[in-house]
């Protein structure tokens, strides 16, 4: 997604006003104005308000992102309402519905916006600017979304060794309740492996997952090392993605 440089605090009552700013810049100041629908009011909606901490993303969508004229606008997004740059622009679709994501790990994202106990939001600014001179109405909305812990995490860096047709993966769980969920191993859009977790306590656990068909196939070759990624799935809790390697048995 491409990125644009927006305006410093000197531009706001040129964005607000409506007025032209040089090319390529958006006249929203980098904090955002006061809370500002435009007219007729455009919404959002984060569609996914709880994110997970590791690999999460944002999903939102809106409505009434039109311009004066009718024609669809052009939406950029800060997070925490952080820095002299927006990630976008995104753009409406026809009728003026707005969908898009944005990731935790984006280069524009703040260094703690992966902090569960801080509040997150994203927020949206259009505007009339240099380069789009007709995107207005001006507006600035404001949708708050949370980031969760995830209740599982693996244990160590170390490349996954298969070995009697199953990968073992080390886990442990976030807090001494415990917790059960699924694992799927996946590689090139092939399923590696699959199997179901149990953590009874949070100290450390061996999981062995069972290669499927394909998955033997792959790792076939003695000691051949993959790039995958393992996604776990808690019960009542959202997933946690993470890229490891899979040894071969050799």
């Amino acid at each position: 997604m491409s990125r644009r440089s927006l305006a410093t605090t000197a531009c706001v009552a040129g964005a607000l006003l409506g007025a032209a700013v040089p090319a390529g810049v958006l006249a929203i100041p980098p904090t955002g104005p006061a809370e500002n629908p435009g007219s007729p009011p455009a919404a959002v909606t984060i569609a996914t308000p709880q994110v997970p901490a590791a690999g999460g993303a944002v999903r939102f969508i809106g409505a009434g992102f039109l311009t004066a004229g009718g024609a669809p606008q052009k939406v950029y997004v800060k997070i925490d309402d952080h820095g002299d740059a927006g990630i976008g622009p995104f753009t409406a679709a026809a009728d003026g519905t707005l969908k898009g994501t944005v990731a935790l790990d984006d280069a524009e994202a703040p260094a703690d916006v992966a902090d569960p106990s801080k509040d997150h939001w994203l927020r949206f600014l259009a505007g009339p600017s240099g380069k789009y001179p007709n995107n207005g109405p001006p507006r600035s909305l404001k949708a708050a979304f949370r980031v969760v812990a995830p209740a599982v995490r693996v244990v160590g860096t170390a490349a996954l060794r298969t070995g009697s047709g199953r990968v073992a993966v080390r886990l442990r769980a976030a807090d001494a309740a415990g917790v059960r969920g699924t694992a799927d191993l996946r590689a090139a859009g092939v399923t590696l492996a699959r199997g179901a977790f149990a953590l009874a306590d949070d100290a450390p656990h061996t999981v062995r997952l069972a290669l499927t068909a394909s998955g033997r196939r792959r790792l076939a070759a003695g000691g051949a090392t993959l790039s995958a990624r393992l996604t776990l799935t808690p019960r009542g809790r959202s997933a946690l993605v993470a890229n490891v390697n899979v040894k071969g048995a050799r």
